[in-house]
């Protein structure tokens, strides 16, 4: 079982941090620099948005930005600049700070984490996780979350093995774009 028993739980752990986060001077002036990354082209949006979509349990939480900064839970906003889709144990981690780089890479390999979104909602986002930093863990602090703050750390990421294609499995295939290439070369 995962650290969290049901989706609800989930869900209220992340919208407390994330309303913390954005009643602090941190958040507000991290929201405010991040507003100005969301150009969707032809101007900035009203209100750029975050969807964080979990599963293991399966939630949404929409961080919704500009003058009226605030969290929706289980809102699948279609509209989301930036999309962040996690495994709820390895959200919980990456927002514990208990990931190294590499682990941040083999969760991103593995597809438990990954994110999508402009270059520019990209940048915005790494400010807005920049000065949330912190806040996680806090917010579970001070609500008396104790079992979630002891959750075991992950093992280091040490060393892991990707499959390989070995050369001597692709010689002699010819494959379609190569075979039309090889037509085209014999007119």
């Amino acid at each position: 079982m995962g650290y969290f028993s049901n989706a609800d739980e989930l869900s209220t752990e992340l919208i407390a941090s994330l309303e913390l986060f954005l009643a602090s001077e941190d958040g507000h002036r991290a929201a405010e620099l991040a507003v100005t990354g969301f150009d969707l082209g032809d101007g900035l949006p009203d209100e750029p948005l975050v969807a964080i979509t979990t599963s293991n349990p399966s939630t949404t939480t929409t961080l919704i930005l500009g003058s009226n900064a605030r969290v929706e839970a289980n809102n699948e906003e279609e509209r989301a600049q930036v999309r962040l889709n996690a495994d709820a144990d390895s959200l919980h981690d990456l927002l514990l700070e208990n990931y190294d780089a590499g682990q941040i890479a083999r969760a991103v390999e593995e597809h438990r984490l990954s994110v999508s979104g402009s270059p520019w909602s990209l940048d915005a986002l790494i400010v807005l996780a920049g000065a949330y930093a912190g806040f996680y863990r806090r917010s579970l602090e001070e609500r008396g979350r104790q079992a979630l703050l002891e959750t075991p750390a992950p093992a280091p990421s040490g060393i892991w093995e990707v499959p390989v294609p070995r050369p001597e499995d692709f010689m002699g295939v010819v494959v379609p774009a190569r075979r039309q290439f090889a037509q085209r070369m014999s007119r």
